[in-house]
This record gives structure tokens, sequence and C-alpha cells, in this order.
């Protein structure tokens, strides 16, 4: 399956799947979903299955949270309104 098609398919963007991709999801994750996705999924795999999707996905949005504060915090540097800890008081480097 191509990323645009699994992308149709869940809903998801082709860059999260890309990302989903290089991280070892879709190989590792994608991979044991589909059987559950058929019209009579097996039985008893599939709620383990969804527990485990769940908390990959909790980690992708806590780690989505890390970066988006990061990148609040340099943006926040470079304009100015934020000094990096420990340099209070020292004029600030030129670039």
């Amino acid at each position: 399956m191509r990323i645009g098609e699994l992308s149709s398919a869940t809903g998801a963007s082709t860059r999260s799947l890309r990302y989903y991709e290089d991280q070892g999801l879709l190989s590792q994750i994608i991979r044991d979903i589909l059987p559950c996705t058929a019209p009579t999924p097996p039985e008893g795999e599939c709620t383990q299955l969804l527990a485990r999707v769940r908390q990959v996905r909790d980690e992708l949005a806590r780690q989505e949270q890390q970066i988006t504060q990061r990148r609040e915090m340099l943006d926040r540097y470079l304009s100015g309104t934020a000094t990096p800890a420990g340099l209070d008081g020292q004029p600030a480097c030129s670039a």
C-alpha cells in the first residue's frame, strides 16, 4: 500500500505517515493492525493491539507537545522576549 492510499484510508496526513514510517511504526504496528480491519477480524488479538496503538498515539502526542514547547521557546528567544537560563544580565550574542 502506498502512503497516499494509507492516508486516504485512515485520514492521517501523508506527512504524519512518513514520520511514523521513519520511526518504524508503520512496519511494526500497521502491519499488525491490518488484520483487525478485515470484515472478520481475528479473535482476541485486536483488543491488545488497540491498547498498544493508543499507547503509541499518546507517546507521539507527548513528543509533539514537547517539540511545540521547544519551538515556542526558541521563537521567544529569537524575538528577544526570553533569555536562556543562566544568561540573565549578560549581553546577547550577535549573529
